[in-house]
C-alpha cells in the first residue's frame, strides 16, 4: 500500500476579484514523483506555496493540509539567498568547523559539532561533482550562471534525503545535460516530490499527474503520455455518449 506523505482536502483560494480554485483534493505519495500541470494563471505555484508555508497570511486560502514528513520548497523565482556554495547548501557552520580542524586550530565545539559527521564532506563533493558545479564550498555564488544557481538550489534540497520536495519549474535555465541530471536526482530521491512544470521530458518521468483547469483538478496515475491517453479516451467516450 502506498504511504501518504501529505493529504490535502477542500483546498480553495478566492480573491476579491477572482476564484482560482475550490475544494481541491490531493494525496501525495511517498517515494513517488508527482506533477501538477495546467495553463499559466490557474494557481499551480500558489498551491506549492500553500503546501509549504501553510500559514501564509497574504494568501486567503481555505482547506486542510496534513503533512506526515518534513518537506522542502524551491520557488520559481527566488532560487538562492546565499553568498557561497556552503551557505547555499546550508552547511557553512559545519564546513567552517571542518576547515579549522584540518588547519590544526579546531576548538572543542568544532569537534563536538563534527562528531559522527565526517562522512558529509565527501557527500557534498559528490553532489556538486554530479551537478558539474565547482566543488570549493567557499566559491562565490555571484560567479555562477543562472543555470548553475538553479542546480545548486536543487542540490541544497536533494541532500535532504528525508524531505519531500515541492519544486516550482525546477528545469528553468537548465541545458539538456542538466535536465538529465535533474531527472536522475528526482528518480534517486526516495522521499518523493511534487513538481510544477511545463517540461514534457520531465513530465514523462512522473508517476502521478494532477491536472488543474478552470473546473477543478483531475488526478491520473502514470506519466504525461499516460495522462494524455486517458484524457483522449475520456473525451472519445463523452463524444460517443453525446452522439
Amino acid at each position: 500500500m502506498t504511504q501518504s506523505t501529505c493529504i490535502v482536502s477542500k483546498l480553495s483560494l478566492e480573491f476579491s476579484s477572482k476564484t482560482l480554485f475550490k475544494n481541491l483534493q490531493l494525496n501525495l505519495a511517498k517515494q513517488q514523483l508527482s506533477a501538477c500541470i495546467g495553463r499559466n494563471g490557474l494557481g499551480k505555484s500558489l498551491i506549492l506555496q500553500i503546501l509549504h508555508f501553510q500559514s501564509v497570511h497574504d494568501i486567503p486560502y481555505e482547506g486542510e493540509v496534513s503533512w506526515q514528513m518534513p518537506h522542502a520548497y524551491l520557488s520559481q523565482f527566488s532560487r538562492l539567498q546565499a553568498d557561497t556554495i556552503a551557505n547555499a547548501l546550508g552547511v557553512d557552520p559545519l564546513y567552517q568547523a571542518f576547515q579549522r580542524i584540518e588547519s590544526g586550530i579546531g576548538r572543542f565545539e568544532d569537534f563536538e559539532m563534527t562528531e559522527h559527521q565526517w562522512h558529509l564532506p565527501l557527500l557534498w563533493q559528490q553532489q556538486l561533482l554530479k551537478a558539474n558545479l565547482p566543488t570549493q564550498l567557499d566559491y562565490p555564488i555571484s560567479c555562477l550562471s543562472e543555470g548553475q544557481k538553479t542546480k545548486l538550489a536543487l542540490c541544497a534540497l536533494f541532500v535532504k534525503t528525508d524531505h519531500y520536495l515541492l519544486l516550482d519549474e525546477p528545469s528553468n535555465h537548465l541545458d539538456y545535460a542538466s535536465r538529465l541530471w535533474l531527472i536522475d536526482c528526482l528518480k534517486a530521491h526516495s522521499s518523493g516530490a511534487l513538481i510544477v512544470t511545463h517540461d514534457r521530458a520531465l513530465l514523462q518521468h512522473a508517476a502521478h499527474i494532477y491536472a488543474l483547469n478552470e473546473h477543478g483538478m483531475s488526478s491520473f496515475c502514470g506519466s504525461y503520455t499516460d495522462y494524455t491517453q486517458q484524457l483522449n479516451l475520456q473525451n472519445s467516450a463523452l463524444e460517443r455518449h453525446v452522439l
